[in-house]
């Protein structure tokens, strides 16, 4: 158990006399006594930061106690030795860096169902920093939202699970989650579509819109994907580039369609002919890799340029991600099967048809037209709800007199 303020399983801070630097501090049982490292800080959060890389680094818990194991130990070796290099990484990060601002100097066991609480509420009551990624000068700040505060949560849920899994916690508490939001229903009529392509005020968010109708994909994936992932020949696409670990997040193949073909043709037209003006001009411009790409260099968002293209357009509800949304809608409507639409936006079938089987145009027919066979036999109608001959029965003729069903001879009138 902790003996000393900010201890980290067998380590603390410390001091020496005449010195304003911390000490990392701990007991050696074969010396009988108090050994002491430098942190080289005098910084306190930067010294509890060191504390804990270097518990981390010397002492690796088995079957240790969740009181004797601070958070920021799991946390940190969750991050560094499982999921450091692999897509997500980086939003991982920085989840878990807020989850270190709350819970970092707590040992496990101080993670109750009162702690997450208040680190729900504490969250809830912050703001998203107003400079953040493609903000306006000035523009305000937002609130955090509950889907955020769930993907924080679940880093913290995953390290937890990690290093009781290898054996490194002897238990872990649980740590609760907030209600998942129902999915958007918001999608793009196809003259809102026209509308906010003809807002955009680039060639590379034009092409980026156009790409996102025809493929459905992710906007991440529309941003890295490369001309080497491009058969313009085949009319293929391969969105998930070699080399790249499928994650539950899939990137499919993808078919081109005649239109999207001709985007690619002209995009790659434009791209060349950029070269080639630059190196008329004297100057030496390489010709990028990514499709989407602006002077030759990639996007790293496109936030700011839907924002301004939604405003212009007069869209409100509307987020890159309704541009997948809106495709897989369309493509229901249609009368695409549930599987093939499944395949373009790399879901399992019964996902795509818990979103999408409401819009297509034979949703629930077939069980539609038993009930009226079961009910009505004698009516008939068409797929455009108009009867045909013979008419309907009526209420009181489909149920009986008792307004259940047909009497029978063991039932009273």
């Amino acid at each position: 158990m902790r003996k000393h303020p900010g201890q980290i399983g067998r380590y603390w801070l410390g001091r020496v006399a005449g010195s304003s630097v911390w000490y990392a501090c701990w007991y050696d049982p074969g010396d009988r006594r108090v050994r002491r490292k430098s942190l080289r800080t005098g910084d306190d959060r930067e010294a509890q930061e060191r504390l804990a890389a270097l518990a981390l680094k010397q002492s690796r818990p088995r079957q240790a106690d969740p009181g004797d194991v601070a958070v920021s130990i799991i946390l940190d070796d969750y991050l560094a030795n499982h999921i450091a290099g692999k897509p997500g990484a980086v939003t991982a990060a920085h989840n878990a860096e807020k989850i270190l601002e709350h819970f970092g100097t707590m040992m496990v066991s101080g993670i109750t169902p009162a702690s997450v609480e208040a680190y729900i509420a504490q969250r809830r009551r912050a703001r998203a920093h107003a400079n953040r990624s493609g903000a306006k000068p000035g523009a305000k700040s937002r609130p955090i939202s509950d889907a955020t505060i769930s993907r924080e949560l679940s880093v913290l849920r995953a390290a937890l699970r990690r290093a009781h899994k290898r054996g490194e916690l002897q238990s872990v508490p649980h740590v609760g989650d907030l209600p998942k939001p129902g999915p958007r229903e918001r999608w793009l009529t196809r003259p809102e579509a026209q509308r906010l392509i003809d807002a955009a005020k680039s060639d590379h968010f034009r092409l980026f819109l156009i790409l996102a109708l025809h493929t459905a994909a992710r906007p991440g994936a529309l941003l890295e994907l490369t001309w080497f992932q491009v058969d313009l020949e085949h009319r293929n696409i391969d969105l998930n580039p070699a080399g790249r670990v499928q994650t539950k997040k899939r990137r499919p193949p993808i078919r081109m369609s005649m239109t999207l073909h001709a985007a690619f043709c002209e995009a790659e037209r434009a791209a060349k002919e950029a070269v080639e003006r630059a190196a008329a001009e004297g100057k030496h411009r390489p010709r990028s890799e990514f499709v989407i790409a602006y002077h030759g260099q990639p996007i790293a968002s496109i936030k700011k340029a839907f924002r301004d293209a939604c405003t212009t357009a007069g869209l409100t509800g509307v987020t890159p991600g309704t541009l997948r949304h809106t495709a897989a809608t369309w493509m229901a409507q249609a009368g695409v099967p549930m599987w093939e639409i499944a395949g373009r936006l790399g879901h399992s079938t019964t996902r795509t048809t818990e979103l999408y089987a409401k819009h297509s145009p034979d949703f629930q027919q077939a069980s539609v037209d038993a009930m009226d066979r079961a009910f009505a036999p004698k009516f008939r109608a068409s797929r455009g709800g108009k009867p045909v001959a013979g008419g309907p029965k009526s209420l009181k003729g489909m149920v009986g007199a008792t307004g259940i069903e047909p009497v029978t001879p063991t039932m009273s009138t």
